[in-house]
């Protein structure tokens, strides 16, 4: 996980200078939806970040997939580059703005947070009696 956020903000000194990398590290939500409709460099810079994050979560839910409790189970056929996830994870924060409680949580909560409640709420994972998953995710 270290080294895809890592590779997020070397990409983004690449496109926006070290002192605009350092404040894309974590993004909030809001700021994820604001980049998302701004320039060519901020749509750039915002769907660099999700790439990253999506990294970062594949990495992880494999590994808590080895231990028996992954975080989401997308299918194997299931489209998880940015390019696809993007438009729902902006459906997602548009409902959360409909939620008094959820739009002011906009403001702290990272994309990345974002990101790992929407595919665990997209893609859920069967779990059988003994809380195992039914049937794991594809590696």
């Amino acid at each position: 996980m270290k080294f895809a956020l890592r590779g997020v903000l070397f990409g983004l000194v690449l496109v926006s200078g070290q002192a605009q990398a350092a404040q894309y590290s974590t993004i909030p939500a809001a700021e994820i939806e604001r980049l998302l409709g701004g320039s060519d460099q901020e749509k750039s810079a915002a769907t660099f970040y999700i790439g990253g994050a999506l990294d970062a979560l594949a990495m992880t839910n494999s590994m808590m997939t080895e231990q028996g409790t992954p975080l989401f189970c997308p299918d194997a056929e299931d489209d998880l580059r940015p390019s696809a996830v993007t438009p729902q994870l902006l459906q997602h924060i548009a409902e959360l703005r409909q939620k008094p409680r959820a739009a002011d949580a906009l403001q702290q909560l990272t994309g990345s947070t974002i990101l790992l409640v929407m595919l665990s709420q997209t893609y859920p994972c069967e779990i059988d009696s003994e809380g195992r998953p039914v049937t794991p995710p594809s590696p």
